[in-house]
């Protein structure tokens, strides 16, 4: 992942640390920390089916002018209890450091897969609380930012290992200046373009589900067609 990272920056796609969702070529991006629900969101909306396309559970790619490009990979469920998928589709994994968890093969998905680039249109910064209920509520552009900043420009969350322990040299050291630069230009196109909202989820994986899925239905997220706008 980390050399693949590394390859797709130099042409200015970047990863961003959010679960991906697509409908009617717009974008909704949720970035939440490790552990936040992310899994949870993404297999609740692939079980939805149709318009909900699955961009990435974990690591899109932004370009420079903020669009969104799909990068689903392996979705994986923490716990020793299966998921509800077909064996065949399913990898057990028990880790020396973390605990075990489940890989579900893309294959499972069928055609829930964004397979083309999204304009975004509303960017989600997750946050948990202990209730029951999820609630979602616009704020301003600079918590937005903040989000940004972490998930995408510093990239906390991401595996990157091989691009920065590995460097060394002035030359590396400017390489990475302009590396940032570019991941802030990115970045700010993406937030420019985006409505910002923050989510708080609560226990219930259900209901958070529903309720960002109403949400995005009452504000009519992706109502365009399917490829709307994706070139501009």
């Amino acid at each position: 992942l980390s050399r693949v990272s590394e390859t797709l920056e130099r042409d200015g796609l970047h990863r961003i640390h959010a679960f991906g969702l697509q409908s009617g070529g717009e974008a909704a991006l949720f970035l939440m920390p490790s552990g936040g629900g992310k899994t949870t969101l993404t297999l609740g909306f692939l079980r939805l089916g149709a318009p909900w396309r699955l961009i990435s559970e974990d690591s899109p790619f932004v370009d420079r002018k903020g669009r969104v490009h799909p990068f689903p990979l392996r979705i994986g469920v923490l716990g020793t209890q299966p998921p509800p998928f077909p064996a065949e589709h399913v990898t057990f994994i028990r880790r020396m450091e973390f605990e075990p968890k489940h890989l579900v093969s893309l294959a499972a998905f069928g055609d829930c897969l964004a397979t083309g680039a999204s304009l975004p249109r509303f960017l989600f910064v997750g946050r948990r609380s202990l209730g029951r209920n999820c609630t979602i509520r616009a704020v301003g552009k600079w918590t937005g930012w903040k989000a940004l900043l972490e998930g995408m420009i510093v990239g906390v969350g991401l595996y990157q290992g091989l691009e920065f322990l590995l460097r060394t040299s002035l030359l590396d050291l400017l390489g990475l200046a302009g590396l940032g630069l570019s991941r802030t230009r990115a970045a700010w196109a993406l937030l420019c373009r985006s409505e910002v909202h923050v989510v708080e989820l609560g226990r219930d994986g259900a209901v958070n589900v529903e309720t960002v899925r109403a949400f995005l239905a009452a504000k009519g997220f992706g109502a365009g067609g399917p490829g709307a706008g994706a070139q501009k």
